[in-house]
């Protein structure tokens, strides 16, 4: 009685209309709790036991039109229905507040290489490591936020770990987002061609097999136990991350070049070189984020989700798309706006962020005032 009497007007609204719904779909559930977001409020719902979770999840669209809302989702939460609706008055995720608490953070200073998620529905501040994923797939169609989260990532992450310890090599064919970071100093490459490309991942290939070479003769497994040998000097062998961005349309470019009967059939195929990096490299620190806006299983085949088990989405347009991408519908009713679902390894269920905002102003002084930046945001 507690929970309802503390909701505001909007949530009881809602929490009749959901009412109601039920009923008039002839499902028999029980109201449980509420808990407020900064960007969604989640409603939690008990069905009786002689209810079926599937036919309530596939109501989201009438769930929606019942509350007037353009967008709400609905999935399993442990025993419970949870149906979230957007919230009136949306809160952006400040990418400096968020930055102060990523680099301050006792858990976050001991990961490797802390992914920034934003907040969940909850608003709770949350990262994940790289290290542990090792390989990630980024996709979301026009002004879901892909560009922002691929920003915020090379931000926060050359902040977390100096040039030293965090190389970045980037792929992007348009030279519209990527090549914006190209004076970072963790920055080596850009490529902006086909040709470009093949050259990076040529050299990538060869470092990898380098670095493992050195693992093998000091009888380590992983770039971590290298690490720990001297005494955690990261320096000694930086990690790498390679970000590929509209990786889709780099297919097709290359595919058109070898149609046109361009010398590259001695050279792997874009898939094939992610294919070969995302299984060899991540013992020697090396990590593939790829990004698209297509979401067809023609980019994204089964190849490409085995080799990059870590897949984040932003608002996708359809449920097809959806599926394709992360095995179960729910991105296509996403806000936009960093709003995003994560199937990650060891997670049974999607979880939901809300990336941070990051403005080009925030892109500008990080490249201009890198260590005025760093020396700003940690606490000493």
């Amino acid at each position: 009685m507690n929970q309802v009497n503390n909701m505001n007007l909007e949530q009881t609204n809602n929490i009749i209309a959901l009412g109601q719904k039920l009923v008039g779909l002839g499902i028999e559930a029980k109201f449980s709790h509420v808990e407020e977001g900064p960007v969604v409020t989640v409603y939690y719902f008990k069905l009786d036991a002689s209810e079926s979770v599937g036919k309530v999840i596939k109501r989201a669209e009438d769930f929606a039109m019942a509350m007037e809302q353009d967008k709400v989702m609905v999935q399993r939460v442990g025993g419970l229905i949870a149906v979230f609706v957007p919230n009136a008055e949306k809160k952006i995720v400040d990418f400096k507040d968020y930055l102060f608490w990523y680099l301050n953070d006792p858990k976050v200073k001991t990961q490797a290489l802390p992914i920034p998620l934003g907040v969940d529905y909850r608003g709770n501040k949350s990262t994940f490591d790289l290290v542990d994923m090792p390989h990630c797939l980024i996709t979301g169609s026009t002004n879901s936020g892909k560009s922002v989260l691929e920003a915020a990532i090379l931000s926060a992450l050359s902040l977390h770990r100096s040039s030293n310890e965090l190389n970045f090599y980037l792929c992007d064919t348009k030279m519209v987002d990527l090549p914006l970071f190209k004076d970072l100093p963790h920055v080596k490459i850009v490529a902006d061609n086909v040709q470009a490309f093949h050259n990076m991942m040529t050299w990538i290939m060869q470092e990898t097999r380098r670095r493992l070479a050195v693992l093998q003769g000091a009888s380590c497994r992983k770039i971590q136990d290298y690490h720990n040998m001297y005494s955690g000097d990261i320096s000694m062998m930086p990690y790498i991350i390679v970000m590929i961005d509209e990786f889709g349309d780099l297919m097709d470019l290359d595919s058109a070049i070898r149609k046109g009967g361009d010398s590259l059939d001695e050279v792997p195929t874009v898939k094939q070189w992610i294919k070969s990096a995302s299984q060899i490299c991540r013992a020697a620190g090396v990590h593939l984020i790829c990004c698209t806006q297509r979401a067809s299983v023609k980019v994204v085949d089964g190849d490409i989700k085995a080799n990059l088990p870590c897949r984040i989405s932003l608002r996708l347009p359809t449920q097809t798309d959806s599926r394709t991408i992360l095995g179960i519908g729910g991105a296509e009713n996403l806000l936009g706006n960093g709003d995003m679902l994560i199937a990650r390894p060891g997670k049974d269920a999607l979880e939901r962020f809300h990336g941070p905002f990051v403005s080009m102003n925030d892109i500008a002084a990080l490249i201009s005032q890198y260590e005025f930046l760093k020396d700003m945001y940690v606490r000493k």
